[in-house]
């Protein structure tokens, strides 16, 4: 199951968030003063959405969004910043993941998806 974390949501699962943005993002990018309380009161306001896909309770993979405008022609563009996967994930749970972005990014009237982050499944 693939679903966005709601604002209430994030204090209790910041364990797996936390992990997930250190092991994706550079070190220069979480590691400045007060960068990962930024990054999750962004979350938390909704400027960053935090997706997680779980079976029975337990956290499979994570992945944090934003969108962003596309600078070169103007449209908005669904960007996948953080991509963290905490188990092997069946094709099932795959296809979950790109079916939620999808609907996600055309809802929200983006052009495409971008991975700043990739990670063979």
């Amino acid at each position: 199951m693939v679903r966005i974390l709601n604002f209430k949501e994030v204090d209790k699962h910041w364990k797996y968030i936390s992990v997930a943005i250190k092991r994706c993002l550079p070190e220069d990018r979480y590691m400045a003063d007060g960068a990962m309380d930024k990054i999750k009161a962004d979350i938390e306001t909704g400027v960053l959405t935090c997706w997680i896909v779980h079976h029975d309770k337990k956290v499979s993979a994570l992945f944090v969004t934003a969108i962003m405008p596309d600078l070169y022609i103007g449209q908005r563009l669904l960007v996948v910043y953080v991509l963290y996967i905490f188990k092997k994930l069946n094709a099932g749970d795959r296809a979950d993941m790109k079916t939620a972005l999808r609907e996600y990014m055309i809802s929200h009237v983006c052009y495409d998806v971008f991975y700043l982050v990739k990670l063979e499944v």
